[in-house]
């Protein structure tokens, strides 16, 4: 919408710049307003807002990859109008970069708590250091895989988190199991070195 006190004129005008430029954008399949398709449904009663509607070409990956820029070209071909995106492509990143956000965070507020725990469990610091060098050896595997799994396929943002989450999961479960065993069988007297 263009800023208070101007009119439609210079509304339309900020709009068709928008379309021209998006026009000319690689990303860009298509964009349209009402202005190049005369449908009043795009334009408020009072005309001070305008929808400009822009259809992204590539996948879904590139089209969220593609999504800043086209807005970044939208605000820039309209320095006066307040330019903001939406729609599914726009939302679906946002939702990718909170959700990968909030996992990062989660992921440093666990680790501490879970290593306590795991020194509590196992009685020794050096015990508790086994299911990290397994988890680190398992997403180090998993994180190369992936990476070469991304080339064929689109993958999450959020497919590392899970696979270090799987890792580590697996990897303090196993050791649970093996602590478990050499504590039962220690209990019945076995010898555990030979």
């Amino acid at each position: 919408s263009p800023p208070t006190g101007a009119g439609r004129a210079a509304g339309r005008d900020a709009t068709a710049a928008v379309v021209r430029t998006l026009d000319r954008q690689g990303d860009v399949q298509a964009a349209w307003s009402a202005r190049t398709t005369k449908n009043t449904w795009l334009r408020s009663k009072d005309g001070r807002t305008l929808l400009v509607l822009v259809r992204l070409k590539g996948t879904d990956k590139e089209r969220k990859e593609a999504a800043p820029r086209v807005v970044a070209a939208a605000r820039a071909a309209a320095p006066a109008a307040d330019v903001e995106p939406s729609g599914a492509t726009w939302a679906n990143r946002a939702i990718d970069e909170s959700v990968e956000r909030d996992l990062r965070r989660a992921e440093l507020l666990a680790a501490p708590v879970l290593f306590v725990v795991l020194v509590l469990a196992y009685g020794s610091v050096v015990s508790a250091l086994l299911p990290v060098v397994v988890a680190a050896l398992t997403i180090g595997c998993a994180v190369p895989i992936l990476g070469l799994l991304a080339q064929a396929v689109d993958l999450s943002r959020v497919a590392v988190s899970a696979a270090s989450a799987i890792g580590f999961g697996l990897a303090v479960d196993y050791s649970l199991f093996l602590l478990a065993r050499v504590r039962e069988e220690s209990a019945r007297g076995a010898d555990l070195h030979t």
